[in-house]
């Protein structure tokens, strides 16, 4: 450890408790909690009814936008456009305007002190783990495509009432008051906290002295009483990789929807949405389903609190800078991995070959050659026509590096001892990690040795030295001989 590096890493850090939420002075400050009332009379429509109460209405014009991406999905959605029948109107009742301004902002004008009412609706007819839907039997809300923000006013509290279709219930991981109302500290906490809601099941257990829920939408015969004992044997060992103190939440939701097929998993602070889950019960459906929540509940330490300066407070209208998607992603990946083996969860024999079957991907992907990690994720945005050919896969790659990283420090605690600080330091500052930050945590781990690590296999091209690195701990990996492989940019997968 060098206590001279983690002082000048945490003076660079130093900031407010909680940066994604902090984002300095009001636009409006005598704006009252913001309040969102939805409305879904008839699931078939695939349309949700939205009323945005705004009270305070200072003397001046304000603006409403519909963000454009919702973190952990880094792909510009601009859901403005499924925005319908919009109106306003001031109480007590007065000249008041609405005029779009751009893509995705209104300008809105109404007599000083009064409320307004923006009244609209959304249709939202795609099933996915990132947007929100409405469907006959279930509808969930991701958030940013179906609230409006007042701009500048992020940070205002936010009131959220749920009228659901027929007999569903509506499940949202943030406090419920009296009145019925969801409650929000900012607009940023808001659509960081998904709504399920259809008929639910539930489960919930305490792990790590967590109340974790396990609520779930549509049929399967999988033994959902095996998984809520399985995260109980999951959680710890997630924790103890981050140094092993207390979750950052105070409770955690998994939200799924099953059906057949599969949508894979988003991440939020406190909980996340996965449908990626089959409906019937398989020892491959099972591990999947496991692999699922282990990553998305990486993501509350690695993401949600370990994260750079890019990642909060968040421009919901234009890219942010994912560069470090290898670590967020792909080193997630390898962490969730590593802890479903320590849970006793899955075996040692499984991750070997998850590792096996991340080298051969890698290795037979034309762009590893000229696209380095970092890139990789900077291409998030922008995805080449060419299909999985054309780029660098940072899940795949950051798998590989995080493999890497854990044996490179292993004399130094692993991969372990480089999360604890980041943890330690950067999310008990409240801060997040400053550009570098990533780098200069390893260092301070493992010693300038890692500076080289970097430059060649992170800000570089060159292959990660796996094989040589297994060898140390006794490990050989053995390629079939006249084993040839030509890439169709295709994957295939066996399923019964």
């Amino acid at each position: 450890m060098r206590p001279a590096l983690l002082l000048c890493l945490l003076s660079l850090a130093a900031g407010a408790r909680d940066p994604v939420y902090d984002r300095g002075p009001l636009r409006h400050p005598s704006l009252e909690p913001v309040e969102y009332r939805v409305v879904i009379d008839n699931g078939a429509s695939h349309r949700a009814r939205v009323e945005m109460v705004i009270r305070g209405y200072g003397d001046a014009p304000l603006d409403v936008a519909m963000a454009a991406w919702t973190p952990g999905a880094y792909q510009l959605v601009v859901p403005a456009r499924n925005l319908g029948e919009l109106s306003v109107r001031s109480e007590p009742a007065g000249p008041t305007s609405l005029v779009r301004q751009g893509r995705e902002t209104w300008r809105v004008q109404a007599p000083p002190g009064s409320s307004v009412t923006l009244s609209y609706t959304v249709f939202l007819p795609k099933s996915s783990v990132i947007t929100s839907t409405v469907q006959a039997d279930f509808a969930t809300l991701t958030g940013f495509d179906v609230y409006l923000a007042v701009v500048g006013n992020e940070a205002t509290r936010c009131r959220l009432f749920l009228a659901p279709y027929s007999d569903w219930r509506a499940v949202v991981p943030l406090p419920q008051a009296t009145d019925g109302a969801f409650e929000a500290p900012s607009y940023d906490v808001l659509i960081d906290s998904p709504a399920l809601m259809g008929v639910l099941e539930e489960r919930v257990v305490t792990a790590s002295g967590r109340r974790h829920h396990l609520v779930w939408s549509g049929t399967t015969d999988l033994d959902i009483d095996r998984f809520a004992s399985d995260v109980t044997r999951l959680v710890p060992a997630v924790t103890a990789a981050f140094g092993g103190a207390a979750p950052p939440y105070s409770e955690y939701w998994f939200l799924s929807r099953f059906e057949n097929g599969g949508g894979g998993g988003l991440e939020h602070a406190a909980s996340a949405r996965i449908d990626d889950v089959p409906s019937h019960d398989t020892p491959a459906a099972r591990q999947r389903f496991l692999g699922v929540m282990a990553h998305e509940l990486v993501h509350a330490w690695n993401v949600k609190r370990i994260r750079p300066s890019s990642l909060g407070p968040f421009d919901y209208h234009r890219e942010a800078d994912t560069r470090d998607l290898w670590f967020l992603e792909g080193v997630t990946s390898y962490i969730a991995e590593l802890a479903l083996v320590r849970a006793e969860l899955s075996t040692p024999e499984a991750l070997f070959e998850t590792v096996a079957a991340a080298l051969e991907a890698y290795e037979a992907t034309p762009a590893r050659r000229f696209m380095g990690p970092e890139e990789s994720g900077q291409t998030a945005w922008y995805r080449s026509d060419e299909g999985a050919s054309g780029r660098t896969n940072y899940y795949n790659v950051g798998f590989l590096l995080g493999l890497a990283l854990d044996l490179v420090l292993q004399g130094a605690g692993g991969l372990d001892a480089m999360l604890a600080r980041l943890y330690s330091a950067f999310d008990g500052s409240g801060a997040p990690y400053p550009e570098g930050g990533l780098r200069a945590a390893a260092v301070s781990t493992g010693g300038p040795r890692l500076n080289g690590f970097f430059e060649q296999h992170v800000l570089g091209t060159q292959r990660p030295p796996i094989d040589e690195l297994l060898m140390v701990v006794g490990l050989t990996r053995e390629t079939k001989p006249g084993r040839r492989v030509a890439w169709l940019g295709l994957t295939a997968a066996t399923d019964g």
